[in-house]
């Protein structure tokens, strides 16, 4: 988890978006916004991991700050750090 955890708390305080509007394709499926193709359900459930534990994961990164590297896809050399 991570990776991914790292990268939407990023995307959450760069674009301030409450750590409750982070949502699966389930979950936005039942808003009406999405397909229901359960894309995350399929992995978490192997390993016993729902999306409020994805959540919490992205709230605890949030609070303990997160590192991003940026790899430019024209120029893999030069590397963005934030």
């Amino acid at each position: 988890m991570g990776l991914s955890v790292n990268l939407v708390a990023y995307l959450c305080q760069e674009y301030n978006i409450p750590i409750d509007k982070v949502r699966d394709h389930r979950e936005l499926h039942a808003m009406g916004l999405a397909s229901n193709h359960g894309d995350i359900l399929h992995w978490s459930s192997k390993f016993g991991i729902t999306m409020n534990d994805y959540r919490a994961a992205v709230l605890q990164a949030m609070k303990e700050g997160v590192h991003v590297t940026y790899i430019d896809a024209n120029n893999p050399i030069k590397k963005i750090s934030v």
